[in-house]
């Protein structure tokens, strides 16, 4: 008898209660991309032809998107997506200056209207990374016409189909943007000057003040109420070494430039950049306080920052070998969600919005749990009072990763760029369908 009640004891005691993690009713389940890395001939872009003057590989027709919209539209109900992130692309827009492409412009109208008929709900990125090359000879974001050009873009989009839209997001990641496209050389217009970045930073915060005050106004007269914020990338920045006191405030000045200056100014009015010995830029943007709704988070990554004897002093180091990494050899790093969560609700008091979360993953070996170790991070959150109102996967399809090329494989769906562009559900994808559609995770 002694032996049958040790034996059930022990049985009992190795079953595990699967636990539910619920989310708030409502909670926004999303997908996203962006149009230049998935429709294809974009010719009229900057970055097109970024990619024929660098031995990089060429977007051509992406995923074929702009072609088959509609099918695609078909997979993210199926999905069970309750928000789509989706942008527009101002060369394609806007092909010249002055003058708007109307089948273009029609047709991202049309694809708005049927997201709004199937009850998906748009949020519509106004600019992804890319300018129109017209722009970008002019300067792109240090020009003085940037701004008005913006706005007159801006009110184009408004006219067209604002109505149908209650969600914007202004600008993708702009300090990561103008970081990489004039402190280190990365992106157009392929600028390595710390000291050129100032301009467009400030052009780049006026640009989004305008709009935001010209689309709450419009909304306004017609008795509409939207949501308008920007999409921004994040990253947990430590130090190589924890015992490095150079290294910790390298990884703390970097924080501040990378997560929160952008914030700062738009909650202050005044922008300030500084990083040692490279950069002390201090500029009045008091026309951005307060033009936010809500902070876009965008977040995929820790970095471990190391101190060198060469400006700016800083070099990211690869992760160590036995932390989890993507295809991309990104350190997976769940908990950073979370404090970044923590921390931007602390210091701005505003509702978030997950914009982009996800990762590079060929083999969909490791997607499933990547995504469910960060909804539980954000289910910390939230139970902790921070307002997390919605969650957007990226990207809804594989896509032309920018320098990446096709090589990184984020999508939900697969993408068989040698078969007509073929589209596979990845099994991670029809996991993550029915946490959209239960509004809850469970272990």
């Amino acid at each position: 008898m002694k032996i049958l009640l040790l034996t059930l004891f022990m049985t009992v005691s190795h079953i595990t209660v699967a636990k539910t993690y619920k989310f708030p009713q409502g909670f926004e389940w999303c997908a996203a991309t962006s149009s230049y890395q998935i429709e294809g001939d974009n010719k009229h872009s900057d970055w097109w032809k970024f990619e024929q003057d660098v031995k990089i590989e060429r977007s051509g027709k992406a995923t074929n998107h702009w072609e088959v919209w509609k099918e695609d539209f078909n997979r993210l109900q199926d999905l069970g997506v309750k928000t789509y992130r989706m942008s527009i692309e101002w060369g394609r827009v806007f092909p010249v200056q002055g003058k708007v492409d109307q089948k273009a412009l029609d047709q991202y109208k049309d694809m708005i209207a049927d997201l709004r008929a199937r009850g998906i709900r748009p949020m519509v990125t106004i600019q992804h990374f890319t300018l129109p090359q017209w722009l970008a000879d002019k300067g792109g974001w240090e020009s003085d016409e940037v701004v008005s050009e913006f706005l007159n873009y801006t009110k184009t989009l408004n006219e067209s189909f604002g109505n149908l839209v209650d969600q914007w997001v202004t600008v993708n990641e702009p300090m990561l943007y103008l970081l990489g496209a004039y402190a280190y050389g990365l992106m157009p217009p392929l600028v390595q000057d710390w000291n050129r970045i100032g301009k467009p930073v400030r052009n780049l915060l006026m640009a989004h003040a305008k709009a935001y005050k010209y689309l709450k106004q419009d909304a306004s007269e017609e008795n509409r109420t939207i949501e308008i914020g920007f999409a921004h990338h994040m990253r947990i920045l430590s130090p190589n070494s924890g015992f490095n006191p150079i290294e910790r405030y390298l990884a703390g000045s970097s924080e501040q430039i990378l997560n929160w200056t952008i914030l700062d100014a738009i909650k202050t009015g005044k922008l300030e950049m500084k990083v040692p010995f490279i950069l002390d830029y201090e500029a009045d943007v008091s026309e951005a306080k307060g033009t936010v709704d809500f902070i876009g988070l965008n977040y995929y990554i820790r970095d471990r920052i190391k101190f060198i004897l060469k400006p700016p002093f800083i070099l990211v180091t690869k992760p160590p070998k036995d932390v989890p990494k993507t295809d991309m050899g990104w350190e997976i790093y769940p908990k950073g969600i979370y404090k970044l969560l923590k921390k931007a609700t602390k210091k701005y008091k505003l509702p978030v919005y997950i914009t982009e979360n996800g990762l590079a993953d060929a083999k969909d070996s490791i997607r499933k749990s990547f995504v469910s170790d960060h909804l539980k991070e954000v289910h910390r959150a939230i139970s902790e009072g921070v307002q997390v109102k919605g969650y957007c996967y990226w990207s809804f399809l594989d896509n032309f990763e920018w320098r990446e090329g096709y090589h990184p494989r984020f999508g939900l769906f697969e993408v068989d760029y040698k078969n007509n562009f073929k589209r596979t559900i990845r099994p991670s994808a029809a996991w993550l369908g029915q946490v959209f559609k239960m509004n809850h995770l469970t272990d």
